[in-house]
């Protein structure tokens, strides 16, 4: 699976559009926010994804991850949409409001996610780290960190120097962003 984010937003074009039509500088502004890449914006609104698909993958086998947010399942492929296609596959199909991932472009998509995440980003510190849910057999996050695990987002990580610190997969993510930073 493709991971948009490991793509430096410097390596997307200025000018013209992608091939289905969408304004560059439209999607790169975008870009940069969602993947974390905005200066200024990394610790302040966490509006950015933090996880690789196939984290979210694997929290969405966790007894948790259907416990407090509405339709996980369609939360989670939603996310995985942008998260999934490089920036000159996104497309737009402005706001319709339409919550389907099949039926909403990669640019609607990533908009809602960065709006999503800004508004949870820490509120699971605030209602309490974890919590039992249900007949769940172990504890889970509090209900904002289950929304925000569901939105690719895991609320304990801080994105720029901590991010990918726990295993190889993380560790090989973050080389490719060192890299293409230089």
């Amino acid at each position: 699976m493709t991971w948009a984010c490991s793509i430096h937003p410097d390596d997307l074009a200025d000018e013209g559009s992608n091939r289905h039509g969408v304004p560059w500088s439209d999607l790169k502004e975008t870009f940069e926010r969602f993947c974390g890449f905005s200066d200024g914006k990394l610790d302040d609104d966490g509006g950015f994804v933090n996880m690789t698909p196939s984290e979210l993958d694997s929290w969405a086998t966790n007894g948790c991850a259907d416990q407090k947010s509405i339709n996980p399942g369609v939360v989670r492929r939603r996310v995985l949409k942008p998260a999934t296609t490089h920036p000159r596959d996104w497309k737009s199909y402005g706001d319709s409001g339409m919550d389907d991932p099949e039926r909403m472009g990669h640019l609607e998509i990533a908009n809602k996610v960065i709006s999503y995440n800004s508004r949870g980003f820490g509120s699971w510190k605030r209602y309490g780290e974890y919590k039992r849910f249900g007949d769940v057999p172990h504890r889970c996050p509090s209900g904002w960190g289950i929304a925000n695990l569901n939105w690719q987002q895991d609320p304990r990580r801080v994105y720029a120097g901590e991010f990918y610190a726990v295993d190889d997969e993380r560790r090989r993510q973050v080389e490719i962003r060192e890299d293409l930073r230089s």
